[in-house]
């Protein structure tokens, strides 16, 4: 199969983390239409919670 565009690309999943240095500052999960990053939020007591769409056009 070839693809011709990337209109027929999917992402099923999408798992990372986000390092600085030794330090891990965030990580994120989700697919081709939602993102989702969880860092820590200014304070350093909570988590915070970012959710990104994702489109093509």
């Amino acid at each position: 199969m070839r693809i011709q565009g990337i209109e027929n690309v999917l992402i099923s999943a999408i798992n990372g983390e986000i390092w600085r240095n030794n330090d891990l500052v965030a990580f994120l999960y989700g697919d081709s239409v939602k993102n989702t990053f969880v860092l820590p939020s200014h304070d350093g007591k909570k988590l915070e919670l970012i959710e990104v769409a994702m489109t093509i056009s």
